[in-house]
């Protein structure tokens, strides 16, 4: 399918800022038990891209079941309390907000911005219910 040009801007600027906002967000303790490296944040932040970019192209692959189906169990089952992935997870969509939305194209913003926002409360919503629901303590 084709992609919307606000959508595809948007991902193009967010893949190019994903090492400086892995860095940021590494050198900030969200108190995680697991010790995350700036690449470890990479990583998921190319993970969060690579779900919203499934979702933009409408051509699921599976990548979000496998997060809510895998990832977070095992994150849980690791000791991680609800309360710690979500503060990790709003303020990693944060600093994406903020190295990504600012810089798009006046005609794309708005679009963009409205997209990030809305997927981003559902994204969080769902980890906390996933969460909760594999045993997490808050």
């Amino acid at each position: 399918s084709i992609m919307e040009p606000w959508a595809r801007e948007m991902l193009d600027v967010w893949e190019a800022k994903i090492p400086e906002i892995a860095e940021a967000t590494a050198a900030e303790n969200r108190g995680l038990v697991g010790g995350y490296t700036a690449e470890d944040f990479a990583q998921m932040i190319r993970g969060a891209r690579a779900m919203m970019a499934e979702e933009l192209e409408g051509q699921p692959t599976g990548l979000r079941e496998e997060y809510f189906d895998t990832v977070v169990p095992g994150v849980v089952a690791q000791g991680e309390k609800v309360t710690a992935m979500a503060a990790s997870d709003i303020s990693m969509a944060i600093r994406i907000a903020i190295a990504v939305l600012p810089t798009l194209s006046p005609q794309n913003k708005a679009a963009a911005t409205e997209f990030f926002v809305e997927w981003q409360a559902k994204l969080l919503v769902q980890l906390i219910e996933v969460a909760l629901a594999a045993g997490a303590k808050t």
